[in-house]
């Protein structure tokens, strides 16, 4: 397994930062900058070194995506556990101790369970990854972090050909949002975002963030009345259908994939064309 060499950057000064005493670090990286793969080779290096590791996720998918990234990278399980944050919070005792405890999406790590997680272990070396290191509660990562390191931009990304260019679109609309949703589901609205999606990507696979789960439902069926393949998903769909949706997605059997507050971090899909 090899890095990138801006990955092995970042990788290299989460190691320095160790060396320099600290126990706990945050790492900050863009989105699509590979942080999973940053975390696999740390957990491969520890593991060969006889360390055990856990990987803390904090939902089905992200935890799914990363376990095929282990095996995409041939990387054995042996002294790796993968799992949720609740349900490791839980079967702590049930578990091998850690000596090294890596949180994705860790801008969530100051929640109750997974301090439950990090106290257990004072003694762990903790790595947290994030694209986002400020919460919008404002409560401070800094209460469990003791430094943080920071890798390349996303205009660096997309200037050294690892991150596609993007056009963005947007409209000119005063006060267009409402806590429910109500003005965007007026049928004018509907069929001004359909006929633009048609114009400027309608042969692209298409993720559609809504403001509620309403809105969500209602959005999916009027692309479908326009002839769209459309669905809709959202925290109370079923895990197994969850994932079979996001297969038909990636087969192309969906084209507009309709959400509220659930394809919402640590998402890998290269095949989404449109937001």
């Amino acid at each position: 397994m090899e890095l990138r060499p801006y990955q092995q950057d970042l990788f290299n000064k989460v190691s320095k930062s160790f060396d320099s005493g600290n126990r706990r670090v945050l790492m900050v990286a863009p989105c699509g900058a590979g942080k999973t793969i940053i975390m696999a080779y740390m957990a491969m290096r520890a593991a060969q070194a006889g360390r055990y590791v856990w990987v803390i996720l904090p939902r089905v998918e992200i935890k799914e995506q990363t376990v095929e990234t282990f095996k995409r990278c041939n990387i054995p399980l042996k002294n790796i556990y993968i799992g949720l944050t609740i349900t490791t919070a839980n079967r702590m005792d049930k578990l091998h101790k850690p000596d090294l405890i890596l949180y994705d999406e860790c801008h969530i790590s100051v929640a109750s369970t997974y301090w439950k997680i990090s106290d257990a272990f004072p003694d762990a070396w903790i790595v947290g990854a994030t694209a986002s290191p400020i919460r919008t509660d404002d409560k401070p990562l800094g209460d469990l972090y003791q430094d943080i390191v920071e890798g390349v931009t996303v205009r660096w990304l997309i200037d050294n050909k690892y991150l596609a260019p993007y056009e963005y679109y947007s409209v000119t609309v005063a006060d267009v949002l409402s806590e429910d949703g109500a003005e965007l589901m007026k049928p004018t609205v509907y069929g001004n975002v359909i006929e633009n999606w048609m114009r400027l990507a309608g042969n692209k696979q298409t993720v559609i963030y809504c403001t509620s789960v309403k809105h969500s439902i209602e959005t999916a069926e009027r692309f479908r009345q326009a002839g769209i393949k459309a669905e809709h998903f959202d925290g109370t769909t079923p895990a197994k259908e969850r994932k079979r949706m996001v297969d038909r997605f990636k087969a192309g059997e969906i084209q507009v994939l309709c959400n509220c507050d659930l394809i919402s971090m640590g998402f890998d899909m290269p095949d989404i064309g449109c937001v």
